[in-house]
């Protein structure tokens, strides 16, 4: 063969053939899309000139055919391949059709998706007529043909132009801003960052990276830095269990790849749902250590700028993001997948407001409305957050009637979940291959009330810790055993305990039990061994647990993770989509997948943070100065050039957890400690006294 294949004569026909897909290796696993060579067919020109008279060139197209009724059993296969199936199957490489495409193991619906390259002089609707007359006497339609459009290549439309040049001005800006930080960082003229030029500085990309990628190793005893830990680890979990269904689309072994799904551990990717409880959780531990530290101290709430700050601090980078996809990011696909980006672009263009008003989460069909899927997050930890009030002013009023109706909600709040579940026959949680899923989802998973319950968990606890001040809490050993025993035991079942229900086939049904103890409860469980987690690495009885959580390496991604979850789950899609073969489904690869998919995201991340996140909490902390309060001035051992920046002077340890309230992931700290620096302004002037309020 080898030798018969030296000799053979390639012409540019032979080329154009040789892009095809063709291959019927892995049907039988669930290998159903055969692509061939993208790029051979892209770039397939039948003349060395493109120009002369009769060149073509090559147009890639795909093609879906869809098995409509069942074969009978009785069905033997004709010697001769089928005139049914494919044109250049029949007449150019007499393939021979497997068996189970004639059978009874064929379904109704299957779909068998294949690729070829036509002279580019030939169109999509030539195509489909040579088909349909192919397969009209067949059990196969023509399902669909898309001939593939190179988006790289698309001329800037008005959104394009807006974009761009939105983003040009706003790098001009930072590129001034840097020049201006390092001339005064060079030459001391520290007196230039007190006049108008201080509302330039918060734009310097100088500064700004500095305190983003800077280790603070100095411990202060308001400093909670597990926090650090526990935030960039629950970020890849959402990436790892995102990344399990990103390359289903696309996968070889599709049919035989649930099998690989059965086993124990696997569930930290099927049930990896408790990464999000982590920042629902944390985002209610922080709410209400900040608010209760600021009011014991002051004694003032402003729940004006308590919802200014949030908006403020969580829009901008959505903006930019959902900008971003909805118009240039489509020139960085290229692809057999490609044309799919249309999906995220169109939806983008038309829907980015509900990202930005908070409420994507009570569209319809949100898979099919948000722009920014995961944003369904943000929407419901904000409306969590617009009520907060009315679970944090009365503790403020009277504590012991304030926590009394915390206590209400919060019971509330582990009974709605299963109550839902019961009421509409939903599983426990998402379980994988479920019949009601998608009902689940809809009224359930991204409901604010089902997904109250970490949050208020978070809460009590914030008001202990705002309580205990810097004094640690003594523990005996067994009570320490105890704790750290429960609290490894709930996370455990959290996580393990619907193992039986969620592989496929499922080995067991679930019970009405389940969908009450294990729906209503599992999520505040989670929050509550979390809260364990904390308040022990807090009180110095986290051991090595604290030392690892604690790690200053720890604090770069951290300050990152806000931005990585805006732009890591559409990045994983335009991965896919840029891919030239398929993937193959095993726990291996889907690691490097995740690794690569958290590397690409940081790269984006880096720049939505410089571009769209410190630069307004460099503003913020300019406009909304907080009074009354001597700043601090930075230890000698910790000093950074970019310190003397006006906008980013050292905030204090309760600052950060103020800024971190804002959201779970959102952290963005100064060169000096660690700390944010933007302190957030909700509890600064008293327009609201919490005393005649109530």
């Amino acid at each position: 063969m080898m030798t018969e294949l030296s000799d053979f004569e390639i012409t540019p026909s032979h080329k154009l053939v040789d892009s095809w897909g063709k291959t019927f290796t892995g049907y039988l696993s669930g290998f159903q899309y055969f692509n061939g060579v993208y790029d051979e067919c892209k770039n397939f020109v039948s003349s060395p000139n493109a120009t002369e008279e009769g060149s073509y060139k090559g147009r890639y197209c795909k093609i879906h055919l869809k098995k409509f009724k069942r074969k009978s059993s009785t069905y033997e296969r004709s010697e001769e391949t089928p005139a049914f199936f494919l044109p250049w199957m029949n007449q150019q490489i007499k393939a021979t059709v497997i068996d189970v495409l004639l059978n009874d193991d064929v379904i109704n619906g299957t779909v068998i998706g294949y690729s070829t390259c036509l002279p580019d002089v030939c169109t999509g609707e030539d195509l489909q007529v040579s088909l349909e007359d192919v397969v009209q006497d067949t059990d196969f339609i023509v399902n669909s043909i898309n001939c593939h459009m190179d988006l790289t290549s698309d001329p800037f439309s008005a959104e394009d132009i807006v974009f761009i040049v939105v983003l040009s001005v706003i790098a001009c800006v930072i590129a001034a801003a840097s020049i201006v930080d390092i001339y005064i960082q060079k030459t001391n003229s520290k007196h230039l960052s007190k006049g108008s030029l201080r509302f330039l500085l918060p734009f310097s990309a100088y500064t700004n990276i500095q305190k983003l990628f800077h280790l603070n190793t100095e411990n202060s005893p308001e400093t909670i830095t597990c926090l650090h830990g526990i935030r960039v680890l629950s970020m890849t979990w959402v990436v790892w269990a995102h990344q399990q269904t990103g390359t289903f689309i696309y996968t070889s072994n599709f049919y035989t790849m649930f099998d690989k799904m059965r086993g124990l551990l696997y569930q930290t990717a099927l049930n990896g749902f408790p990464s999000v409880d982590t920042f629902f959780f944390m985002s209610g531990f922080l709410m209400a250590y900040s608010v209760m530290r600021e009011y014991m101290r002051s004694k003032r709430f402003n729940i004006v700028l308590f919802y200014f700050h949030r908006v403020l601090r969580l829009v901008p980078p959505i903006l930019l993001v959902a900008g971003l996809y909805a118009t240039v990011a489509k020139y960085f696909l290229d692809g057999p997948l490609a044309p799919m980006w249309h999906y995220v672009r169109d939806t983008c263009q038309k829907n980015w407001w509900m990202d930005v008003a908070f409420i994507d989460n009570f569209a319809p069909k949100m898979e099919e409305y948000s722009c920014l899927g995961q944003c369904w997050y943000l929407a419901v930890d904000s409306q969590l957050y617009l009520v907060a009030p009315l679970i944090l002013l009365p503790i403020l009023y009277n504590e012991n009637l304030g926590l009394v109706w915390l206590y209400v909600v919060t019971m509330a709040s582990f009974i709605i979940p299963g109550a839902v579940n019961y009421a509409n026959d939903l599983p426990p949680t998402s379980l994988l291959l479920d019949p009601k899923g998608g009902t689940f989802f809809t009224i359930n998973y991204c409901m604010p009330w089902c997904r109250a319950g970490p949050v208020y968990i978070g809460i009590w606890l914030g008001i202990f810790m705002a309580k205990q001040k810097t004094q640690k809490i003594k523990l005996k050993p067994w009570e320490v055993l105890a704790g750290w025993t429960v609290a490894i035991l709930t996370g455990l079942m959290v996580v393990f305990g619907v193992w039986s229900y969620n592989v496929f086939p499922r080995k067991v049904p679930y019970d009405v039990m389940t969908q009450w103890i294990y729906g209503g409860l599992h999520r505040p469980a989670w929050a509550a061994a979390l809260a364990w987690v904390v308040f022990a690495c807090y009180n110095g009885y986290g051991g090595f647990i604290d030392d690892f959580l604690s790690h200053p390496v720890w604090q770069p991604m951290s300050r990152l993770t806000y931005s990585i979850y805006l732009v890591a789950l559409s990045l994983q899609a335009a991965i896919t989509y840029n891919a030239r073969v398929e993937f193959y489904f095993d726990h291996y690869p889907k690691i490097l997948e995740t690794v690569g998919a958290i590397v690409m995201s940081v790269i984006p991340a880096i720049l939505v943070s410089i571009i769209a996140e410190s630069p307004i909490i460099g503003i913020e902390k300019l406009i909304f100065s907080r009074p009354g309060r001597a700043e601090r001035q930075p230890k000698e051992s910790s000093h950074l050039e970019g310190i003397n920046n006006k906008a980013f002077e050292e905030a204090t340890e309760l600052n950060e957890m103020e800024a971190e309230a804002v959201k779970a992931e959102d952290v963005n700290e100064n060169p000096q400690n660690g700390n944010p620096g933007s302190p957030p302004p909700y509890c600064e002037v008293a327009v609201v006294e919490a005393s005649s309020k109530l």
